[in-house]
């Protein structure tokens, strides 16, 4: 297996494993259109996060989504892992 980060190419993946993870965990229907657009959104601007894959024979298996939390208290950026799907 293979972690990588996500490339622009990996969009409609991306997009698929989202709405997979809003219907099986959220009960919720996305769009593919806005889920298409708000993975190439994070694709395109790493200040927004980024996205890892795991790629089993050049098959990606699984992904999640890095996005970023300022805290005061620390004086630090932390790392919120999220939209985790495999």
């Amino acid at each position: 297996m293979k972690i990588r980060e996500a490339r622009i190419s990996d969009a409609e993946t991306i997009a698929r494993f989202n709405m997979a993870h809003a219907k099986e965990g959220k009960f919720m229907i996305l769009k593919k259109r806005d889920a298409l657009k708000g993975a190439r959104a994070v694709l395109k601007n790493h200040n927004l996060g980024f996205y890892l894959v795991a790629e089993d024979n050049s098959r990606i298996v699984g992904m999640l989504m890095v996005t970023w939390e300022w805290s005061d208290w620390h004086n630090r950026f932390y790392w919120w892992i999220g939209s985790v799907y495999v």
